[in-house]
């Protein structure tokens, strides 16, 4: 009873609202607002890495102010007298979520204030300071009641300060940006997003944890280069631990020929903590990594918008780890494709119908694709699991903080998600969603006798829970489902995780004494979660462990003379021991060893324990929310 008071105080007493920081968020509402206009036809040709600098926002508003439509105005002169404004926005939210799950029949429950200071601010022409201070204060982790797929929506600093049954955080972006008509650089500590998707990505996702990062960009008419620079954090292959001394740099050159189509190359490399000089210069990531060795993660990819009528954009992007050309040239394509895409059809109706009343804003079907292996990643110089000085961070896969890059959607899977933005009335919108995911563990696919190079390693060396984390590359060599076989959703227990759900928001502007504006706004968002073989507390299927396979044991005894009078008895049985025994003058020495060995017994009874794992479950989520912003 005390707990339920408590909730309702903290839901009916903090307030807040999104933060206004559009050079220093991704998920600003500011970008949603970009997709539709970019949908729209009333801008174009953008850069693909988010945030954007404040040069690049002005000119954005500035095109809409000119070009769109009444509504579009008054949107874009809203966002326009925000960031010329004071650039001190103060904020608190109050929130409380839960989660009921039928199949392990448990429920969770989060409740947090978080409440600071943002803004942004044009400190002289062209030079931009964008920040977000804010400090959280929570009774657990919403990493513990999230959706799949769904991500933290803070970037706590891990440094918890405990206050009773509750604890606080802080939560702290900035970045700087200076920016001419034909010239951006921006540098600081925040979350990025890359590609023509606007919440989604198979490269950086929005909803990705910080990381601190540069970005460069020059415009030359239809051209657009940008050059950028990540600091990462390392983990081991299980996604725990951390370390400083994991780098990212990403490229791209795109080209706009028409209006109506945008073409892009790009290039990634993640390597480990040492100063390439060739990965900060336009010239080819696989060049510059002939000039040291081979060791680093290099994926190139392509970026394609085509908007086959005004109203209508289709958005495209594929990222290439490591592909088998020879083989595909002659239409083989049961072989090696390392790989993600992501294809998307974004629509704004009242453009199709020519009806600037129409309440629904925006319309998307995105397909997104992971195929087996990718983002995984695992240096050929690993260290020696066994040496003293081990520290199993990985450098070079496609992670940081532990989760991938990319939108949390894990190799060897697919998603189909269809979303709408209504706005039936002014300052109520409504969005809903529906989305269809599959996913199998790669390690049900390859042989036995790979199976058991997992089962006989140590335990801890290697994942083998399906996730990015999850590499191919084992005992020096890659396996030969990896090299030479398509297994894309080939295993015999496939998770499905179907979701629908909606989110609703109404925001109510107030007037203050001194013509501020406050905005006090209510939300409230539910997720049905359907799982069948549901895998998150499945684990690892081959378990690293050399001590307890069970192995019918024979013994052979074979023993030798020679003719310097020494005896040589050597027993060996099946189960892996070797006892030799040397008779030499009369002294006796003898020397013992085991080789534990898996079979195929073991391997099936790793597999057995491994699907014993699996359950169904039925998950309800239910978020609630006041937020005053001033």
């Amino acid at each position: 009873m005390k707990k339920s008071i408590l909730y309702f105080v903290i839901f009916f007493l903090c307030f807040g609202t999104l933060q206004a920081q559009v050079s220093s968020d991704p998920n600003s509402e500011f970008y949603d607002d970009v997709q539709v206009w970019e949908t729209e036809g009333l801008v174009s040709n953008l850069p693909d890495m988010r945030p954007y600098p404040l040069t690049i926002v002005k000119k954005i508003l500035n095109s809409v102010i000119k070009n769109g439509t009444a509504i579009d105005k008054e949107k874009a002169l809203e966002w326009q007298n925000t960031i010329n404004g004071k650039g001190i926005e103060v904020y608190a939210v109050g929130t409380l979520a839960a989660k009921k799950s039928e199949g392990t029949d448990t429920t969770t429950e989060i409740y947090n204030v978080d409440f600071g200071v943002s803004g942004d601010k044009e400190i002289i022409e062209g030079l931009a300071f964008s920040y977000d201070i804010g400090t959280i204060i929570q009774n657990d982790s919403f990493d513990s009641i999230l959706p799949s797929t769904f991500s933290n929506p803070y970037d706590d600093s891990g440094d918890i300060v405990h206050l009773g049954f509750l604890e606080s955080v802080i939560d702290v972006n900035s970045a700087f940006s200076y920016g001419t008509e034909h010239f951006t650089i921006q540098g600081g500590i925040t979350r990025s997003s890359f590609g023509p998707f606007y919440d989604t990505s198979i490269v950086i996702a929005p909803d990705t944890y910080h990381t601190g990062n540069l970005t460069a960009t020059i415009y030359a008419g239809n051209f657009t280069f940008q050059q950028s620079l990540f600091s990462l954090t390392a983990t081991d292959d299980t996604g725990e631990s951390s370390g400083s001394g994991k780098l990212m740099a990403l490229h791209e050159i795109s080209y706009a020929p028409f209006t109506w189509l945008k073409l892009g190359f790009f290039e990634t490399v993640i390597w480990e903590d040492s100063f390439q000089f060739s990965y900060a210069l336009p010239v080819s990531y696989m060049v510059g990594q002939s000039l040291g060795g081979y060791e680093d993660n290099i994926q190139m990819g392509l970026t394609a918008q085509i908007r086959p009528l005004y109203g209508l954009l289709w958005n495209n992007q594929i990222l290439i780890d490591d592909i088998n050309m020879n083989d595909i040239v002659t239409l083989d394509f049961d072989t090696r494709i390392t790989a993600a895409l992501e294809s998307q059809l974004a629509w704004t109706p009242s453009v199709t119908f020519d009806n600037d009343d129409s309440f629904c804003k925006l319309v998307t079907l995105d397909f997104f694709f992971v195929n087996a292996y990718m983002y995984s990643h695992r240096g050929t110089e690993y260290e020696d699991f066994s040496s003293l000085d081990y520290t199993n961070y990985n450098y070079t896969n496609f992670t940081t903080h532990g989760e991938q890059l990319s939108t949390e959607i894990e190799p060897n899977s697919y998603r189909v998600k269809l979303k709408a933005e209504f706005e039936p009335v002014e300052d109520l919108t409504i969005t809903p969603f529906v989305s269809l995911m599959q996913h199998g563990n790669v390690n049900e696919s390859i042989s036995t006798e790979e199976a058991t190079e997992y089962l006989e390693s140590e335990a801890g060396e290697y994942s083998t829970d399906g996730s990015a984390f999850n590499t191919p590359y084992v005992n020096g060599e890659y396996i030969d489902a990896y090299i030479n076989d398509w297994i894309f959703l080939e295993q015999e227990h496939i998770e499905t995780t179907f979701q629908t759900g909606a989110e609703a928001t109404y925001k109510i502007p107030i007037k203050t004494l001194k013509n501020y504006t406050t905005i006090l706004s209510f939300s409230i968002s539910y997720t049905f979660e359907y799982i069948k073989n549901c895998m998150d507390k499945a684990g690892d299927m081959f378990p690293g462990s050399n001590e307890n396979y069970t192995t019918q044991t024979t013994t052979t005894t074979t023993t030798t003379s020679t003719t310097d009078g020494t005896t040589t008895t050597t027993s060996s049985t099946t189960d892996g021991t070797t006892t030799t025994t040397t008779t030499t003058d009369g002294t006796t020495t003898t020397t013992s060893s085991t080789t534990s060995t898996a079979d195929a017994d073991d391997v099936q009874e790793a597999i057995d324990d491994w699907v014993s794992r699996l359950y169904d479950t039925f998950n309800n989520y239910l978020t609630l929310s006041i937020k005053y912003q001033y």
